[in-house]
């Protein structure tokens, strides 16, 4: 199944799964001094898998393959306060 998945939050953070799913990537999309982070889960493992990405802005950080990811959170990590997420999910 060829179907993206993508996961944006606060203009900081994209998330994402293209093509056949079987990786997934993480963007930090704003100069805010923030790392930001991946949560996914794949269809043929149980748990909770995450990617982080604490290069800075433009960067992408991309996961190994594996069975296809069916859902994915983009989070911005925050220090004192909880994360902020946003979620996308196949079906």
């Amino acid at each position: 199944m060829a179907i993206d998945i993508n996961s944006y939050k606060d203009g900081a953070v994209h998330a994402y799964s293209y093509g056949t799913n079987t990786r997934t990537a993480v963007t930090d999309t704003k100069q805010d001094g923030h790392s930001v982070y991946v949560q996914y889960g794949r269809q043929a493992e149980s748990g909770r898998y995450t990617l982080h990405n604490k290069s800075g802005l433009g960067t992408t950080a991309t996961s190994g393959a594996g069975s296809a990811v069916w859902y994915l959170a983009g989070c911005i990590s925050l220090s004192w306060e909880p994360d902020r997420c946003d979620i996308d999910r196949i079906g």
